[in-house]
């Protein structure tokens, strides 16, 4: 198996960043777990990133248009 990086800019469900991501894949901490942010119709694991539209977009740089663009315009 082989992994590829196409850049640092790193938001997922086991962290922000490229140096919280690596520590975490390195640690094996899994990002999947029950929703706590977003409510589900299901009872189903999920990777959720763990920061409110606000937080992220203070983090990212990006004003809040709307409840649910932050995820599509972090990714």
């Amino acid at each position: 198996m082989s992994i590829a990086v196409c850049g640092i800019g790193i938001v997922s469900a086991i962290g922000i960043g490229a140096g919280e991501t690596l520590g975490n894949l390195r640690t094996g901490r899994s990002g999947i777990g029950k929703p706590t942010l977003l409510g589900s119709a299901v009872d189903v694991p999920v990777g959720e990133v763990k920061r409110d539209n606000a937080a992220l977009g203070e983090l990212l740089g990006i004003p809040e248009y709307g409840p649910n663009h932050l995820p599509a315009l972090a990714a």
